[in-house]
């Protein structure tokens, strides 16, 4: 299962934009229905939800795992749908004998930090959790999932993508009215500089965090001197190479696939002798890399990337404001 994010989201509203507004009407009022109508079941634990308000990749897992870093706690669980994974859950992810068609790729990096449950449906993924033990839980997308009860909810915006056109889906990213989520959000997290003009009018009352995506150190240096070809299959898969080259490395090519796209050993055997011609070393993004036939992870390098958070202390101290008091009460 994958798809890619179409380009005429983010100009201005085209024919084809204006052409399927009625259908993202319909789709906006059948979101708003869902969640006047949901059950926000309240599980006796916190539940910190890290949303987008946009379809196709605005960085939500990069940002529950920084949020679990900076957090520090023990019984910290992940929950995520497991989109792209066959198994409907719950179920806790085992990275050593689960694969992306199972549980899907988000959830295999998450389960690299803390134990991570998929579940489609998130009221019985949380619930799974709590009985495994944990005392706190960060969704990982669901903020237009009205099954759970949140404590907080986090808005993950991309600076230089803001809410696109404007439009509904499928005429546009927007999953939702901006207005009737950000009447929802209590922080938002922009990544990258927050140059689209539709972020100039955020409601002065929601604090609003910033960040930047980091490679790693320790893989930035394994590549140093080496000609790279990259592989990327996110939502902006140019992302992956721009980082690379912002940061030194050099890239002679670039391969860029749909979001959670499914990479075969015959596209992989083509690259290969790609990069044997060229002298390069194959490059992925963390999230691409689990998705490798297992034999083909030695040949091919990972670059894993962190979000760094630009106020670490200020965003914690919010985060725990709202996390405290409902676990002083499950006391």
């Amino acid at each position: 299962m994958s798809h890619a994010t179409p380009d005429f989201w983010y100009r201005s509203p085209g024919l084809l934009a204006r052409l399927l507004a009625p259908v993202g009407c319909l789709y906006g009022a059948a979101t708003a229905y869902r969640l006047s109508h949901g059950a926000y079941q309240d599980i006796g634990i916190p539940v910190l939800c890290i949303g987008n308000l946009t379809a196709g990749g605005g960085g939500k897992t990069p940002t529950a795992l920084a949020i679990h870093k900076l957090l520090s706690r023990e019984n910290i669980h992940f929950l995520s749908r497991g989109y792209g994974g066959s198994l409907p859950g719950p179920v806790q992810v085992v990275p050593a004998s689960h694969t992306t068609a199972k549980v899907g790729d988000e959830p295999l990096l998450l389960a690299t930090a803390a134990p991570c449950w998929i579940a489609k449906d998130r009221a019985a993924g949380a619930e799974a959790a709590k009985a495994a033990g944990a005392q706190a839980i960060i969704m990982d997308d669901g903020f237009q999932n009205p099954a759970l009860r949140k404590a907080m909810s986090i808005l993950v915006i991309k600076g230089e993508l803001g809410f696109g056109n404007g439009q509904m889906i499928p005429a546009g990213p927007l999953r939702e009215r901006v207005a009737a989520g950000l009447a929802r959000t209590d922080a938002v997290i922009c990544i990258g500089e927050p140059i689209h003009d539709s972020l100039h009018s955020l409601p002065a009352g929601i604090p609003v965090f910033s960040g930047n995506y980091r490679p790693l150190a320790d893989d930035l240096a394994a590549l140093t001197g080496q000609s790279c070809i990259t592989i990327a299959g996110i939502a902006q898969p140019d992302s992956f190479p721009t980082l690379l080259t912002n940061h030194g490395i050099t890239v002679v090519e670039r391969i860029s696939l749909p979001d959670h796209a499914p990479i075969t050993d015959t596209m992989l055997t083509d690259w290969a002798g790609k990069a044997e011609r060229q002298g390069a070393q194959l490059v992925t993004t963390a999230k691409d890399w689990v998705r490798l036939p297992t034999a083909w992870r030695s040949r091919i390098r990972q670059v894993r990337i962190e979000l760094d958070l630009a106020e670490p202390a200020q965003l914690k101290t919010l985060i725990d404001s709202r996390l405290a008091p409902l676990e002083a009460a499950d006391v």
